[in-house]
């Protein structure tokens, strides 16, 4: 349960500003939802003066399951990725316990984490030529004395994988007694996942999202993939009415015609590899390969690209907690890519 102390200790997210120009910064689909997902979107929006029954919610986890390969009983539907991680922090996270995340990492962790007055345990990763690396012997180390350990893999900011199938379930058999979250919001660029295993393993959760490949950010839709008993679990600390009509509606459209995603995913993945290979010819400046939507990017420490990128309508993300000058860039359409190389380029050739 959350304290005071555990709440005023906390800085919380901060929203950033999305007006205008182009949009690299959270890591968004940079195409909207095909029509047919946003005319069930308006359809039922007709209806916005009722709650959505179960029928609906039960509909999306059958075609998340079938997506997925695993059973109905083995999935649940919340609304984002970001409140199935709170959810996770209900469930299994109280005062005290140890939650084992990577530094850096997805900062909400930290915020769920510090509101419980949970003490985090910080696995550092490394850099290892053009991708970053974790210490596996020292995360399982920890993680047997942990209560929740949080594995984003893909990894953001860094869009490396940081784990292997093989290594995951070590991990689960190691830590027997720790919850493993592993977070797969980029499972569609990457084509790695463990969403097997939750019929083995009863510690093993896969946190999921509809915002990246599927294009619906702006919707708020996420799901938790887990053994039945655990999903069990997690859906008593679950609120009622998580997802509102209209995104249940766009969400199970989209899973039944996932066409599209595949489109989505074979022109971000061409268009980051040719954005690694440009960036990486400019003085001063190194892209790191991903498997994910985005780029992370080391810069010289005296410019800053982030204004710079501002001052010509691109927004990017400035990346703390690594030691250096470091962006990432979530992969855009080809023009907003392009200009984004001319500021790049343009701001090594400046005095």
């Amino acid at each position: 349960m959350a304290g005071a102390r555990g709440i005023a200790s906390v800085s919380g997210y901060a929203i950033p500003e999305r007006s205008g120009g182009f949009l690299l910064d959270l890591n968004e689909c940079p195409f909207p939802p095909p029509r047919t997902v946003v005319e069930a979107l308006y359809s039922a929006g007709c209806y916005a003066n009722r709650y959505p029954g179960r029928e609906l919610f039960d509909r999306l986890r059958q075609l998340v399951a079938d997506y997925a390969g695993v059973n109905i009983d083995n999935v649940v539907v919340f609304g984002g990725g970001d409140e199935g991680l709170r959810v996770v922090f209900d469930a299994f996270v109280g005062k005290g316990d140890s939650v084992v995340l990577t530094k850096p990492g997805f900062a909400m962790a930290r915020v769920y984490a510090g509101i419980r007055d949970a003490k985090i345990v910080s696995v550092a990763l490394r850099e290892d030529g053009f991708r970053w690396t974790i210490d596996f012997g020292y995360l399982l180390e920890v993680a047997k004395k942990a209560r929740l350990v949080v594995i984003e893999n893909p990894h953001n900011p860094t869009g490396s994988l940081l784990l292997a199938p093989g290594q995951v379930r070590e991990l689960l058999v190691e830590a027997e007694n720790a919850m493993v979250l592993v977070d797969e919001a980029y499972y569609e660029f990457a084509g790695v996942t463990v969403a097997s295993l939750v019929r083995d393993y009863p510690n093993l959760l896969v946190l999921r999202t509809l915002s990246k490949a599927f294009c619906l950010a702006g919707l708020r839709v996420g799901y938790l993939l887990a053994a039945e008993e655990t999903i069990k679990h997690v859906a008593r600390v679950l609120p009622p009415f998580t997802i509102s009509r209209p995104s249940l509606a766009a969400a199970i459209e989209a899973l039944k015609n996932r066409y599209y995603v595949g489109h989505v995913v074979r022109f971000v993945v061409k268009e980051r590899e040719r954005l690694f290979q440009e960036i990486n010819r400019i003085d001063g400046f190194k892209a790191y390969e991903s498997k994910t939507n985005f780029l992370l990017v080391r810069t010289p420490e005296n410019i800053d690209v982030v204004e710079l990128a501002l001052e010509q309508g691109i927004r990017i993300k400035r990346v703390g907690d690594l030691p250096g000058s470091y962006v990432r860039i979530s992969i855009g359409l080809r023009r907003a890519n392009e200009l984004l190389l001319e500021v790049l380029r343009e701001a090594t050739a400046k005095p």
